[in-house]
């Protein structure tokens, strides 16, 4: 049942994730591209995850960062002010094993290891942040930025 729930709401985020790219303007159509199979990467990884990594549930932390939000960060050295967040190609995760909320990079990386093999079937290049200091970082490497 658990993993049918996972599944259902996978394609509901996937859906959601898809119609709002549609409709927002981009500049760059190979963005927009860019950013659907980076939805759809990113749902299907996150329905993976009780599957792969056995007692493993995650919650959605931040996903889109509003610009004046990435330039706040910034200043406050919490972030880069052209963070993906900000073009929807980046999702942190909050990871709970066996009930247990986890808060050390170190403990993201199964879930890495997983992002890591999932994404490039979706046609992104994945970039996870057990690689540079911020475990819960998922994201789908663009313009040099991960």
């Amino acid at each position: 049942m658990q993993k049918k729930l996972a599944v259902i709401a996978a394609s509901i985020a996937a859906a959601t994730a898809t119609i709002g790219m549609l409709g927002s303007p981009v500049n760059d159509p190979r963005l927009s591209l860019y950013q659907m199979r980076c939805a759809q990467a990113l749902s299907y990884f996150i329905t993976q995850i009780p599957i792969a990594v056995p007692g493993a549930q995650v919650t959605i932390g931040e996903a889109h960062r509003p610009t004046w939000v990435a330039t706040e960060y910034a200043k406050r050295g919490l972030g880069i002010s052209t963070s993906l967040h900000t073009q929807r190609l980046a999702v942190d995760l909050m990871l709970f094993k066996n009930g247990v909320y986890k808060t050390q990079s170190e403990d993201y990386k199964e879930l890495a290891d997983l992002w890591m093999t999932v994404g490039p079937a979706f046609g992104v290049v994945p970039a996870a942040g057990i690689y540079f200091n911020d475990g819960n970082h998922f994201s789908c490497a663009y313009g040099g930025r991960k």
